[in-house]
């Protein structure tokens, strides 16, 4: 017998971290000096951080025009470290 309650877990993939050059989506969790920390909502939210230098390719005077805490955007992966 189906339910009404909502699938809210979606798109959430077995593997624990994403592969580089994979688009994926973020929310922003808190801004600090060097970076963002962002949640990996299709993995589990875990942990992951936005260098301000790799957010644009123009020079950035106000980090807050480009990303607010609590916004959900898609990204490309650059690099993962399994370790952490």
């Amino acid at each position: 017998m189906a339910t009404n309650t909502p699938n809210l877990e979606c798109r959430i993939y077995e593997v624990k971290c994403s592969k580089v050059d994979m688009a994926v989506m973020i929310q922003v969790n808190n801004i600090a000096d060097m970076g963002a920390y962002v949640y990996l909502l299709e993995y589990y939210n875990i942990e992951g951080m936005i260098i301000f230098s790799k957010l644009s390719r123009r020079r950035i005077h106000s980090v807050s025009s480009l990303i607010k805490v609590g916004c959900i955007d898609p990204v490309m992966v650059l690099r993962v470290d399994k370790e952490k």
